[in-house]
């Protein structure tokens, strides 16, 4: 087709035969960017037309002129700008060699388009070669040039290097424009440093810049990665102020920008003005709103929102369908979660490990372990043992929620030993996690092989995991153990670096508390090193289990006097330990002094505490009665005397 438009266009002249050839690469450029077949070929084929037209004009006037030379380079930058697109550094640079041996002197904008070729294809040696050959030849790179010299060394994550052109641009007074600070942003966006590409941003209007189209919007994009709603705003009301009209690109970033942060009533507001403006927001608009919603806590939002998808005509995906599961997961609703998964499935669209995460939450977090372990086999058989942390995680908050469920301990044992050959490496969260499953199954090997996992691979283990551990060895009578992992969890400072105070977990300074008395410490040697008010309440309740009321007491009002108050539990020990001794008086100030620390006495006490109270209440009666006798004794007395 291209061959034949040249031919019905002979008889036009030069100019006319020209401006063809020129439309001709063009046009096949923009179908070569659409993948049509045999574009490529008819360019190269426009190319080499264009060299034998050059060179029968040469030699027919003797000579070749200036604007010959002029159309041959114009058609030649055309092919260098569709190498550009497909990453062909090498073509490029033949084809642009090749015009040099024609006799052509390179242009500033043909070696712009040689440097987007080296761009697209990564290869950074080029484009510095290309570069040298520009100033060797007079003509040192414009703000286009160095434009996009900073953006192959950003893409390359090389930021000396684009400090260092910044530089050369500064010493030769080319001056930035909107596509020089264009061209760092989009790197920056790439690599999701939102700060920095708002920063630049900033600059630019800063030294007086002005922003396009373009760069608002990556100003927008940039937002979505750290700077957040507020900045988004920022831009928003800039791009008002400059009179630039956004488009639906435009909308649609600044309803993600809120939606990254979760908040999703700013969302909404982006999405009722992107409506507003005539604008129809796509799948991906709403799926983000529906994850906001979802990262809210709004289950019921959430769930309008994906219905109104259907309403709309659009065809719900698997992030569409994943936001719905993330809004059942934070609602804690495992019936819709699984619903939602039935219906992904029968709809034809496969669940992601993640989709799977979020079911498995759901119901881990209400006490249904025996679905979690159901969905841990099925995302297994598709996606291989232990897919993600987040799977595993699922599937020990289910084993540690109800560690005596049938089956709890081989999957948490499973899971434990499947993560090292998985190739994931376990954060925080999954050695809690694994760690209170282990204890409350009593399993101590495994509790063992977890702690001695997180050490080797480098995770904090925290006071309360540490306390855990500590628990189950001193339930199973090896308290000696336990305080060896309490000193342990003070030599990593899990236990505030062996120092009282509230630096110390609670439950770390309980359990170590209750080890020192299982190992016979007397109660001052038993909080040696601890805080009081949390070791002390674990002392004064173990103090009243052995029926040692008085040194219990003796603690409590100790603490009482020093600030450290005792907790509700330790409290209510006391308090039955009276009433069972029938210490009705001590009882009396044990509660007395509950009431103005705002404790609560236990349910079970109530009604031991009222028999204690009519017990009082006679024994008062009584005694008031004795002492009305012995007075009115005394008064008979007195008038028998007188």
């Amino acid at each position: 087709g291209v061959e034949e438009a040249l031919g019905s266009l002979e008889g036009g002249g030069e100019a006319v035969h020209h401006s063809a050839l020129v439309s001709a690469m063009r046009s096949c450029a923009e179908h070569d960017a659409r993948g049509a077949e045999g574009a490529a070929e008819a360019a190269e084929a426009l190319l080499r037309r264009a060299h034998a037209d050059y060179s029968r004009q040469a030699a027919a006037r003797g000579r070749s002129t200036a604007k010959a030379r002029g159309r041959l380079q114009e058609v030649v930058r055309g092919y260098l700008r569709m190498c550009a697109r497909r990453g062909a550094v090498g073509t490029a640079r033949a084809a642009a060699e090749e015009l040099e041996g024609a006799g052509v002197a390179l242009s500033t904008p043909t070696y712009n388009a040689l440097l987007a070729a080296c761009k697209a294809a990564g290869d950074l040696g080029a484009a510095r070669e290309v570069e040298a050959a520009m100033r060797a030849a007079g003509r040192p790179p414009d703000a286009v040039g160095y434009a996009t010299l900073l953006r192959a060394h950003a893409a390359a994550g090389r930021w000396a290097d684009v400090g260092a052109t910044r530089e050369r641009m500064r010493a030769e007074g080319v001056a930035p424009t909107a596509r020089t600070y264009a061209a760092l942003m989009t790197a920056r966006v790439a690599e999701r440093e939102g700060w920095e590409a708002l920063q630049l941003y900033r600059e630019m209007r800063l030294l007086g810049v002005p922003p396009d189209l373009h760069t608002f919007h990556l100003a927008l994009a940039a937002c979505r990665h750290g700077p957040g709603a507020r900045a988004c705003e920022e831009v928003w009301a800039h791009m008002a102020a400059a009179e630039v009209a956004p488009g639906a690109e435009a909308f649609e970033r600044r309803v993600a920008a809120h939606a990254a942060v979760a908040d999703y009533v700013g969302a909404l507001d982006a999405f009722g003005e992107m409506e507003d403006a005539g604008f129809t927001p796509g799948l991906d608009t709403f799926n983000r709103l529906m994850r906001a919603c979802a990262a809210a806590g709004e289950l019921v939002l959430c769930l309008r929102l994906f219905a109104m998808v259907r309403r709309r005509g659009l065809v719900p995906n698997r992030a569409s369908f994943g936001a719905a599961l993330l809004a059942a997961d934070r609602g804690n609703q495992w019936e819709l979660a699984l619903e939602i998964l039935g219906g992904m499935r029968a709809e034809g669209v496969a669940p992601g490990v993640a989709e799977y995460n979020s079911a498995m939450r759901a119901c881990a977090r209400c006490g249904q372990p025996q679905r979690v372990f159901r969905l841990l086999e099925r995302v297994e058989s598709e996606y291989g043992p232990a897919p993600s942390l987040g799977t595993a995680e699922a599937a020990l908050r289910a084993a540690a929620v109800d560690p005596a469920a049938p089956g709890a301990l081989a999957v948490a044992r499973r899971v434990v030993r499947s993560l090292p050959s998985s190739g994931l490496a376990p954060r925080p969260a999954t050695v809690s996690l694994a760690l209170r499953a282990a204890c409350g199954a009593g399993d101590l090997p495994l509790a063992r092989e977890v702690l001695s996992a997180a050490f080797r691979a480098g995770v904090d283990v925290g006071g309360e995991d540490y306390a855990a551990v500590m628990g189950a060895l001193t339930l199973a009578g090896r308290a000696g153990e336990a305080m060896r992992v309490f000193r342990a969890a003070a030599r990593r400072g899990a236990a505030g670096g062996g120092h009282s105070g509230a630096a110390m977990p609670a439950a770390l300074a309980k359990e170590a508390a209750k080890a020192r008395m299982y190992l016979g410490a007397s109660p001052s040697k038993a909080l040696t090193g601890l805080p009081r008010t949390a070791a002390g309440s674990v002392v004064v309740s173990m103090l009243c289990a052995r029926g040692e009321i008085d040194a219990a007491a003796a603690l409590w009002g100790a603490m009482r006097s020093r600030g450290a108050t005792p907790d509700a539990a330790a409290a209510n020990a006391l308090l039955a330990a009276c009433l069972d001794d029938c210490r009705f008086q001590a009882a009396g100030e044990v509660v007395e002094a509950m009431r103005a620390e705002g404790h609560r006495v236990a349910a079970d006490l109530q009604q031991k505490l009222e028999n204690a109270r009519y017990v009082l209440e006679d024994l008062s009666a009584g005694r008031r009665a004795r002492a009305a006798a012995a007075e009115r004794a005394a008064e008979a007395e007195a008038e028998a005397e007188a």
